[in-house]
């Protein structure tokens, strides 16, 4: 009933469609520790803020590109925002998706272009959800190479497709 009053008095004081459609009433209750003598007001408002749960975790899209010319495989992994690219390659050694000892990079790709590679110490979060992210298999670290980047092109200059890295054995072009 109190609430009613409260309401009733707030009405008197502020008409309007907007206090119709968005305004309401918050009940507040205060106890004295000491004399426990019990306190209630209810106290009009326009808006309450509310603390929103932010998701830890997130999928990581990432695409395999192997030596073997094979096409591209896509693997969408579940990782913390804070986890490192570090965990996510570790994570695809554990499912099989590359060997332990394999030589790779990995980039994100724009507008058909390598724009930049990504380092094992770089946070996930700092990489948006909407990039395209490359893994590129290399050759074996014991070899002497030389590494190309290929940009297709259709005829009127256009990109299309993404860039492929090769790297080629110094034995095998001499």
């Amino acid at each position: 009933e109190f609430a009613e009053i409260s309401w009733d008095a707030h009405l008197k004081r502020n008409q309007s469609i907007i206090v119709d459609l968005f305004q309401g009433q918050l009940k507040s209750t205060v106890e004295c520790p000491d004399c426990s003598k019990v306190s209630i007001t209810f106290d009009p408002f326009l808006y309450l803020s509310l603390p929103l749960r932010l998701r830890k975790q997130r999928n990581f899209k990432i695409h395999i590109l192997k030596l073997d010319g094979s096409p591209p495989v896509q693997y969408i992994l579940p990782v913390r925002k804070s986890d490192r690219i570090s965990s996510v390659k570790e994570e695809l050694i554990r499912m099989n998706a590359i060997e332990a000892d394999s030589r790779i990079l990995i980039s994100q790709i724009g507008n058909h272009r390598i724009y930049s590679f990504i380092k094992d110490s770089e946070k996930i979060s700092g990489i948006s959800q909407s990039d395209f992210t490359l893994l590129y298999e290399l050759y074996p670290r014991n070899r002497e190479e030389i590494t190309c980047k290929f940009i297709h092109k259709k005829k009127k200059g256009e990109l299309f497709s993404h860039p492929f890295l090769f790297c080629f054995n110094m034995e095998e072009i001499t």
